[in-house]
């Protein structure tokens, strides 16, 4: 008899719907979609590599899609189908359907509006990283490193992950004392290494310019909160803890050493974020085998999040509606 796979239930719904989400634009344009479209529309006349600050993977990927796809919003939703599909494969592995649906609804809220349907490169070197990620994660170096190097090659601010992907299996002592030395290190050597990029890739010269990119960073947001209460809490309940529920931690004290030590770098350090971010879902995946009370404070962050995410994405003005397009 044929076995149902709530986990292929999950994906595929996710996936589809984030597709229909790209396609359709029920809430209107990002702020960045406009970029995207010229960019589909100058490979189609023709645009080297060489010719645009995008990074190859990415312009590879766009060619392959806009070589035999004309619309423009279609090759979009094609990137947006292939990064939620990859994400979610990584990190919804043998779980219940309950868990499998948490995380699906968890990142169709949480992480699909700014990343597939605003920062597409974003997305989908995010897809790669959650990758590495896994792979790294169950010991698997030589294929975390492969993957890492493909999703690097979709942006390059994706870097910033590189050290920590392998130093996922630190106790709280040593966790403590590394992430400190990082924040030190990157708060000294902060502004070398950004001319240093800069110098090498041209997106990070970019960045330096202190007109391009977000508005200035709250490093309080409340964004943030629900991050730093799981934190607390795991850290409280370190022992009922899973293991890959530790490596997620870990990853997430790591990338909020880095956030803070590089805060004047305002897109390099929100683009960090974002990548060290998206990990949690993996800690969300792995709640099947947790004891109650993680079950609980998870909970509680999903929900907090998610309202969240509702509040700044779903009903503001963060997109534009349609009849407002140019």
């Amino acid at each position: 008899m044929y076995k149902i796979s709530y986990r292929a239930i999950a994906i595929t719904t996710v996936a589809m719907a984030s597709f229909f989400m790209a396609a359709i634009q029920p809430l209107g344009y990002s702020p960045d979609y406009s970029q995207y479209e010229y960019f589909f529309q100058q490979l189609r006349l023709g645009l080297k590599f060489g010719e645009t600050r995008f990074e190859p993977g990415f312009v590879l990927i766009s060619a392959f899609f806009t070589n035999f796809i004309q619309s423009n919003v279609v090759v979009y939703a094609m990137l947006v189908l292939l990064s939620v599909s990859l994400k979610l494969h990584f990190c919804i592995r043998r779980t219940s359907i309950g868990v499998a649906a948490t995380v699906a609804i968890f990142y169709f809220f949480k992480f699909l509006p700014l990343h597939e349907l605003t920062q597409l490169r974003v997305a989908m070197a995010a897809a790669l990283m959650v990758g590495a990620f896994h792979y790294a994660s169950i010991g698997y170096r030589s294929k975390a490193l492969a993957i890492f190097l493909v999703g690097f090659l979709f942006h390059y601010s994706a870097l910033i992950l590189a050290p920590f992907l392998f130093l996922l299996n630190l106790n709280r002592l040593k966790l403590f004392i590394f992430s400190i030395f990082t924040f030190v290190a990157l708060s000294l050597t902060g502004s070398f290494i950004n001319v240093t990029a800069g110098t090498i890739f041209q997106v990070f010269a970019m960045y330096e310019n202190p007109t391009f990119g977000e508005r200035p960073l709250n490093p309080f947001s409340p964004v943030f909160f629900p991050e730093f209460f799981l934190i607390i809490c795991s850290l409280y309940m370190w022992r009922d803890l899973t293991m890959r529920m530790k490596q997620v931690i870990v990853f997430q004290i790591f990338g909020f050493a880095v956030f803070f030590a590089i805060l004047e770098y305002n897109v390099i350090a929100v683009r960090g974020r974002e990548f060290f971010s998206v990990m949690w879902l993996f800690y969300i995946a792995d709640l099947k085998s947790a004891r109650f009370r993680i079950k609980l404070i998870t909970g509680l962050f999903v929900f907090s999040s998610i309202v969240l995410s509702i509040y700044l994405f779903f009903s503001g003005n963060f997109f534009t509606p349609a009849s407002d397009w140019p």
